[in-house]
């Protein structure tokens, strides 16, 4: 084991050596971690009752006595249990022989259930767990369409709205919506804060200098985000109930193709009856895709990308499109690939989204954003150029 001073001295490149080392003993550790916990779990089997290695000693479960000799929390010790107890199945040799981590594992595990690990397996070297629990989703849905429907409905089953008022007299208060209504609330206040996150800049004067004093505002961005509720509630009280609201909503949109239907946003997948009820309410916006699969153009003759162009960029992109970064489209900004300011033009082929963050990374940090047709790479100061696929999966299947 090195020691801080060891650590300390050692070059950048030799310091993600080291992490690397770590996080391959780590994995090996873990995978013989899962085998131990697949065994006790076998051992504490429910058909043995009394007998069973957790209940003589005390314990209701094998994750419970695994957290007691282990000392972690009983999230970790049933993630154990789960990879533990299928090791006899593909994606359990995956592990034990060291291409899958017990964390990814978990999450394949967790987002498809019982269903076929798959490709999935294949993509765990490349994509970290966040990202695999979101494919094994998509796979999910995708074979079993009618689970989606099946869970919209539990989703409905579950909203609530409860509030409370302390005792110094404020009120403190919790929701919890489906995927759909709560991406209309989320996209409202998306809409108020965006100009903090980094949302989208268009090129009405007046939205810029209302985003400029929202920069400026000394509220902080709960403060802001708790008055705009407030202003909301306020709206709807006050309005003649003959008032017919929806002259501009929040921009939440559904990402269509031949066979499914998604949130822009979070990537949920929404049933068809939902995306039809949807669509009866909203309407439709077509975004164009060429046969190379890049959006086309609506036009490229200001230095601000458009609101319709914007559109196209997010349902092409999917967010962020740095490496690693989940911010989704109504926190990014719309980035030149060529600036303008050195002759570079408003064309959707030659622009990404970036979050704030990411944007002013690349323009003050040296990073390059290059594009090959429709494939886009992000290249490191003195480094190699890396690959930026789109985020949004639909457009991953097609051009595949």
């Amino acid at each position: 084991m090195r020691n801080r001073a060891d650590v300390v001295s050692l070059s950048d490149d030799a310091l993600l050596d080291a992490q690397r080392s770590v996080a391959s003993r780590r994995r090996s550790l873990e995978a013989e971690a899962a085998l131990i916990a697949g065994e006790i779990e076998r051992r504490s089997a429910r058909s043995l009752g009394y007998d069973g290695l957790a209940q003589r000693l005390g314990f209701l479960s094998s994750a419970a006595l695994i957290q007691s000799v282990d000392g972690g929390t009983r999230a970790d010790a049933a993630r154990l249990v789960a990879v533990g107890s299928a090791l006899d199945t593909a994606l359990g040799e995956a592990v034990l022989d060291g291409s899958v981590s017990v964390d990814a594992a978990a999450a394949i595990q967790r987002g498809l259930g019982s269903t076929d690990p798959g490709p999935l397996i294949a993509e765990a070297a490349t994509l970290d767990a966040d990202q695999l629990f979101k494919r094994a989703r998509d796979l999910r849905d995708e074979r079993d369409a009618e689970a989606v429907a099946r869970r919209e409905k539990e989703q409905r089953d579950l909203r609530s709205f409860r509030y409370s008022t302390r005792d110094d007299g404020m009120v403190r208060g919790s929701f919890l919506l489906d995927a759909v209504d709560g991406a209309l609330v989320t996209a409202a206040f998306d809409a108020v804060l965006s100009p903090r996150r980094g949302g989208p800049r268009f090129v009405d004067p007046d939205q810029r200098a209302a985003d400029a004093s929202l920069l400026d505002d000394p509220r902080s961005t709960e403060q802001v985000a708790a008055d705009a509720l407030v202003a909301m509630v306020r709206l709807a009280v006050d309005a003649d109930p003959g008032t017919l609201f929806g002259a501009r909503r929040p921009a939440v949109r559904l990402v269509l193709s031949a066979s499914s239907a998604t949130l822009e946003d979070s990537g949920e997948r929404v049933s068809t009856a939902n995306a039809e009820r949807f669509i009866c309410d909203a309407g439709t916006v077509g975004v164009k895709f060429d046969t190379d699969g890049q959006v086309v153009n609506v036009g490229r003759t200001q230095r601000l990308f458009t609101e319709r162009q914007r559109t196209g960029l997010a349902v092409r992109d999917g967010g962020c499109r740095f490496p690693g970064c989940d911010r989704p489209p109504s926190w990014c900004e719309a980035h030149h690939l060529n600036q303008w300011a050195r002759g570079g033009g408003t064309d959707i082929a030659d622009g990404v989204l970036l979050c704030r963050r990411h944007h002013l990374l690349v323009h003050n940090n040296g990073w390059q954003i290059g594009r090959d047709g429709a494939e886009y790479s992000i290249t490191p100061p003195d480094g190699q150029p890396r690959p930026v696929p789109t985020k949004r999966r639909v457009l991953e299947k097609q051009a595949s």
